[in-house]
């Protein structure tokens, strides 16, 4: 048996929902080591070419550190919730740039069409099922979530676990979000999205080290990179071909997020 819950879906952020204000502070140090693979459609509808994605996750306190390794990108992200700021750190083909937000309240943009119309927002629907298996380590249970929007339609399988004091998705500089992922009844540890175009986006934890050891450095904004305020990032339009991974980086949402 089944049961569904809806929720909305948020496209082209570059970093997906931070665990809650006070959750992290609840929590013993947490690593967390997650792969992402992105498998481009055989009909050549996405130019991106297949990318195989490593992250490490950091939590300790209200301090939260995600890195991503690929071929062609290293991605960081850092977040202090005491200070309720975030820090996004890309380097690429030599370049080393990034982005810090502070977490204000704000009203989300509403998005038009071509004429000015309000559009309206996508809304996910989310099947729990009853299949389980083990990943990591933890045992997980099944969730399907699809969501369509102007004729096209997102399929995301995700296997979450209530066996760790995690909560929401962390980020990890991601291509995109999932939506309801920070609802989801659980912490996400794999997930396989289907995109419209036929493309995948697949991301497994692999290890999770409770009690862990981090040093409080590990958490330090690393030199040379020339970084910018939010409101200075170049914005990506997300409606034409497989938009859907717009911002750098290359991460999932467990614990991928890309995100």
């Amino acid at each position: 048996m089944t049961h569904k819950k809806l929720f909305f879906l948020m496209m082209g952020a570059a970093f997906l929902l931070p665990i809650k204000k006070g959750q992290a502070q609840d929590v013993p140090p947490i690593i967390i080591k997650a792969t992402t693979i992105f498998t481009p459609p055989d009909n050549g509808d996405d130019p991106n070419p297949p990318q195989e994605t490593n992250t490490v996750i950091y939590v300790k306190g209200a301090h939260i550190k995600s890195e991503s390794k690929s071929e062609t990108q290293h991605t960081i992200v850092i977040i202090d919730r005491d200070a309720k700021k975030t820090t996004q750190l890309y380097e690429q083909g030599g370049r080393k740039y990034g982005y810090y937000a502070i977490d204000t309240p704000h009203t989300p943009k509403v998005r038009t069409d071509s004429a000015g119309n309000p559009l309206p927002r996508p809304r996910t629907n989310l099947d729990y099922q009853d299949s389980t298996k083990v990943i990591a380590g933890l045992t997980c249970k099944k969730a399907v979530a699809t969501t369509n929007f102007g004729g096209r339609t997102v399929t995301t399988v995700i296997w979450y676990t209530k066996e760790l004091p995690l909560k929401q998705p962390l980020p990890t500089g991601g291509r995109f979000n999932l939506g309801g992922m920070n609802t989801l009844d659980g912490f996400p540890v794999a997930y396989t999205t289907t995109l419209p175009n036929g493309a995948m986006l697949q991301y497994q934890i692999s290890k999770v080290d409770q009690n862990a050891t981090i040093n409080d450095n590990t958490f330090d904004i690393p030199k040379g990179y020339d970084i910018k305020p939010e409101s200075e990032r170049p914005q990506f339009n997300f409606q034409g071909g497989g938009g859907f991974r717009g911002g750098p980086g290359g991460g999932g949402p467990g614990g991928g997020g890309g995100q």
